[in-house]
């Protein structure tokens, strides 16, 4: 529940960000920037999964608590 609203908070500040940059600039020179940002972000998203992953099965192997 706390990552979608992480996910949530964190792409409406992508958005409030790309509004500010329109009113400055061109929508023909923002938009590329703001259609780019998934070439960043699965890299990231890829990168948090296997950390993750990594940490989930290594506890599941090695419990901090075994009574055996």
């Amino acid at each position: 529940m706390v990552g979608i609203a992480a996910s949530g908070i964190l792409y409406m500040s992508a958005i409030w960000f790309y509004l500010q940059a329109l009113q400055t600039e061109e929508a023909s020179t923002i938009a590329p920037f703001f259609q780019a940002a998934g070439v960043f972000l699965v890299p990231l998203g890829c990168h948090a999964y296997f950390l993750i992953a990594g940490l989930v099965s290594g506890a599941i192997l090695n419990p901090p608590f075994c009574w055996w």
